[in-house]
């Protein structure tokens, strides 16, 4: 069970505390037009409020009570009823999800490869199943041939102290010593986008780049970034993930208590 503060960084992004108003502005969004006028008296400015329509208003707190009402109903997660479920190779899937290791390549954070050759991207049966979803929704709102693209899945927990011995950071990452990382129960993907030829989209930031830019809520003016951005986190959304606040391409299955620690290898068993 996380403790409160940790299960923040897990919350779906709609539904984390922040000022609504910012964001009504950026998709201008008219809550209410403001006239300043001077006072006769002390000649400070003073403001005066003209409210929208109440049409307006409702169209934008409607689906906010739609999302509230659809999450209370939500059936109860029991902590561990899941622990025994088999986890699945990506590559197996029909059609398959395009897969790149990066933990598998120097492309990550440690700058050189910490999974073994022929290694496999593993994730729980029923996050295989949350992935298609997601990828069914890109064929049917994205441009054409937009697929995803798996970074990492199932992550073994020493690998996961590899990287906590290079940034034992309890932003990014989770004390080895306190569980460990989601990846290592199978319920997480870190994902990014590609076209039909496998070429990734433009993303706020690179893999592993734990910086301000790496986090969920793009503030550049890229145009495609913010498109593809929105694309990656509505299609995961849909299949059944959070969105992890400080890194966009990290994923977490919305029932990940339910499961537990995995401990397979990554590699093919071999044939005998």
């Amino acid at each position: 069970m996380l403790a409160r503060n940790e299960r923040t960084r897990f919350m779906p992004q709609r539904h984390r505390p922040r000022n609504i108003f910012p964001a009504l502005r950026e998709n201008k969004v008219p809550v209410a037009r403001r006239v300043f006028h001077r006072d006769a008296r002390d000649r400070l400015p003073r403001a005066r409020y003209k409210p929208a329509p109440m049409s307006r208003l409702l169209s934008i707190f409607t689906p906010l009570l739609l999302l509230a009402s659809a999450a209370a109903e939500q059936p109860k997660v029991v902590a561990g009823s899941r622990r025994d479920e088999p986890f699945v190779e990506l590559a197996r899937l029909t059609p398959p999800i395009a897969v790149e290791l990066r933990y598998a390549t120097a492309r990550n954070l440690v700058k050189r490869p910490i999974y073994p050759s022929g290694a496999r991207c593993l994730v729980r049966a029923s996050v295989a199943e949350r992935l298609v979803v997601a990828q069914a929704w890109l064929r049917r709102n994205a441009d054409a041939g937009t697929q995803l693209k798996i970074w990492d899945g199932y992550r073994p927990a020493w690998a996961h102290r590899i990287l906590w011995s290079r940034l034992p950071n309890k932003e990014y990452l989770r004390d080895p010593k306190l569980g460990g990382s989601l990846h290592t129960w199978g319920v997480c993907a870190d994902a990014t986008l590609c076209d039909a030829r496998g070429r990734e989209l433009r993303m706020p930031s690179n893999f592993d780049e734990f910086t301000p830019a790496a986090r969920t809520h793009y503030d550049g003016r890229d145009k495609d970034v913010r498109r593809h951005l929105r694309w990656l986190q509505q299609a995961m959304s849909a299949g059944g993930f959070l969105v992890v606040q400080d890194e966009w391409w990290h994923f977490v299955a919305r029932d990940f208590e339910a499961f537990g620690p995995g401990d397979i290898p990554l590699a093919a068993p071999r044939k005998r």
